[in-house]
């Protein structure tokens, strides 16, 4: 076990950046050590910022954390969740850190409840101007066994916008304002690993007049 860091990345308010990968190390050598990092990225920024192909992965909270941020691409954005998780569950052993940032998760969910079972990939909060093309959001181990991680949306204001969005080990892809899309739904192949995905043909535009999650709308 080893403690590394409380946050990856944080880019604050007015700040635009260009960022490539980040992430926490799963081990050398196939070697399963525990190495703990409470968050990932974390973006508030209201100036232009472009993430290509960024894996921010292993962090206990979150992998990335889109809050109150404008003006964001993201392009073939990466995740994975713990590998050790939910052995413990989060937010342990960050517990004592939860509130730090108001942007962190609640963990107010029980134990074992989606959200509180795994870290969340992806989240975007009270943000607009947000355009992913393409994601991967990956959760390959359950306490290290290869026996669940979502992304959630929540209060965001306009043109969120999501294409070609591909899950691994979720039990939905995308949690909006309380409404979900199952990945059992979208199964893209028989055998493992068992990956869902929305094409890149289609696009979520969360957050305007008339659009809904659970209808798929695109305004």
């Amino acid at each position: 076990m080893c403690g590394s860091g409380l946050q990856t990345i944080r880019q604050s308010e007015f700040t635009g950046r260009e960022c490539d990968p980040n992430w926490t190390d799963d081990g050398n050598d196939m070697v399963q050590n525990s190495i703990y990092n409470a968050r990932g990225f974390l973006i508030e920024s209201t100036a232009a910022t472009w993430l290509y192909g960024t894996a921010s992965e292993h962090s206990v909270y979150y992998q990335s954390n889109i809050n109150n941020a404008k003006y964001l691409f993201a392009g073939m954005i990466q995740t994975e969740s713990r590998y050790y998780q939910p052995t413990p569950t989060p937010p342990a052993p960050f517990a004592n850190d939860v509130g730090v940032f108001s942007s962190d998760p609640s963990f107010s969910c029980k134990a074992g409840e989606a959200g509180c079972d795994e870290s969340w990939a992806v989240m975007i909060r009270n943000s607009e101007d947000v355009f992913i093309a393409g994601a991967g959001l990956y959760s390959w181990f359950s306490t290290y066994s290869q026996a669940c991680e979502n992304a959630g949306l929540h209060g965001n204001q306009q043109d969120v916008i999501i294409h070609n969005l591909i899950t691994i080990g979720a039990t939905n892809m995308l949690t909006s304002d309380g409404s979900t899309i199952p990945s059992k739904d979208n199964l893209a192949v028989k055998g493992h690993p068992y990956w869902s995905q929305q094409p890149a043909n289609f696009g979520w535009r969360l957050g305007c007049s008339g659009g809904s999650l659970t209808d798929y709308v695109r305004c």
